[in-house]
């Protein structure tokens, strides 16, 4: 019975399973390929609008009104009372969505500023190449 054990120990130790680590993720684009063309530059640009705006509408109106005076908690969800006691936790879920949040805008926009600009489609005029968020701001005076 040892030498059964024994030899589908080593049988199993001999077998490889590199091919199983190496997979590529199937749910993501590498950022330096996944602006390539008018169309995908439009649909990233539409994405970080996207994000922006849900930020606007949930998490910034929550952490903004929530820990001030201005409103009073009475319910029973734990992070939105830590809120409202200023006795925030590292580990808080409305907070950490919040940041998730807006950092994951903040790369979008970053891959769209990085990518778009140096795309050669006729169907993208210079005007969409580098939106007007991402142009510099000259103020007279």
């Amino acid at each position: 019975m040892k030498r059964y054990i024994l030899a589908a120990m080593l049988t199993a130790s001999l077998i490889s399973c590199d091919k199983y680590l190496d997979e590529t993720p199937n749910n993501a684009l590498p950022a330096a390929t996944a602006i390539r063309d008018a169309g995908t530059a439009r649909a990233a640009i539409n994405g970080a609008y996207s994000r922006v705006q849900s930020y606007y509408a949930s998490g910034y109106p929550t952490l903004g009104t929530i820990t001030t005076d201005n409103v009073i908690f009475n319910g029973t969800l734990s992070q939105y009372l830590q809120l409202d006691q200023n006795a925030v936790t590292p580990d808080n879920a409305i907070t950490l969505d919040v940041y998730q949040s807006i950092y994951r805008a903040i790369n979008t926009v970053n891959s769209i500023i990085a990518y778009v600009p140096a795309i050669n489609d006729p169907n993208l005029g210079s005007t969409e190449k580098i939106p007007f968020w991402a142009k510099p701001i000259s103020f007279v005076l």
